[in-house]
């Protein structure tokens, strides 16, 4: 879920969309079923105006990030409203509908479990609603009353939770989605220096394969102007023969471990 009223899910869009249209809707049904004065200036002006600040209010919620006191106070602000309309339209089953609007406001702002408790709050201002005119003669007007409203208590109710499960399952995928992007991008970084690794080894191989037959050819070149100067060093002396016959010996063995040491370089 994104916080931030600039970055709106869909659904909240929707959301923030019914808490002009039910206004409206109640405000018609206000007009078309008046109380028993009937359709007087002061009613429809009185009316008018809460109806309008109930739909201000419910427009500037706090966001999600706002805190829990901020949050709950302002629930409690609207519902009043709502319990003033009510109020002010006197018939006690059509207006009702408002209140409607913090049953959702309350689910989305406060979460499934506290969100869901505090919409039990609309349950206390319809009370105390139908309370003057029912207490205590007509206590059997309670459940009549309340059970009109039960249905799209739930209905609200249902559509709220849906949302914020909705919210929190695309939360978990994006957070999924973001850590699978970022192992991506770690896993491509990685491959790219084990490529230069490879790469800067192969360059040193092929430097030292060059450096060893240079070395080679040349050694064997120098090898081959010994055995040219070897031959004047045997003389009837036996010394001078074996020290000869010893240089040329020595000589095999640095070509051949030569030859040994770029062999294993090639492997």
């Amino acid at each position: 879920m994104t916080p931030g009223r600039a970055n709106l899910t869909d659904d909240r869009r929707l959301v923030q969309r019914a808490g002009l249209v039910v206004p409206a809707a109640v405000w018609v049904l206000g007009l078309v079923s008046p109380p028993s004065g009937g359709l007087t200036l002061g009613y429809v002006t009185t009316y008018t105006l809460l109806l309008a600040t109930t739909a201000l209010v419910d427009q500037t919620a706090p966001p999600v990030t706002a805190s829990r006191l901020r949050g709950f106070g302002w629930l409690l602000v609207e519902i009043v409203l709502c319990g003033l309309v009510v109020r002010a339209q006197g018939t006690l089953i059509r207006p009702t509908l408002i209140y409607l609007l913090p049953v959702g406001r309350a689910i989305l702002l406060l979460g499934e479990r506290e969100g869901l408790l505090a919409s039990l709050l609309v349950w206390l201002a319809y009370g105390m609603n139908i309370a003057p005119g029912a207490w205590p003669d007509h206590l059997g007007d309670f459940p009549n009353y309340l059970s009109f409203f039960l249905a799209p208590y739930a209905v609200a109710v249902v559509l709220s939770l849906a949302i914020v499960r909705q919210e929190r399952a695309k939360h978990a995928i994006q957070t999924l989605y973001d850590d699978l992007r970022i192992a991506h991008e770690e896993l491509q970084a990685l491959h790219q220096e084990v490529r230069q690794a490879a790469v800067a080894e192969e360059r040193n191989r092929l430097a030292r394969e060059i450096h060893d037959s240079l070395l080679r050819v040349s050694l064997r070149r120098s090898g081959r102007g010994l055995d040219k100067l070897a031959p004047p060093l045997f003389n009837p002396v036996a010394g001078t023969a074996r020290r000869g016959s010893a240089i040329a010996a020595h000589w095999g063995e640095v070509l051949r471990g030569v030859d040994e040491s770029g062999s294993a370089s090639d492997r």
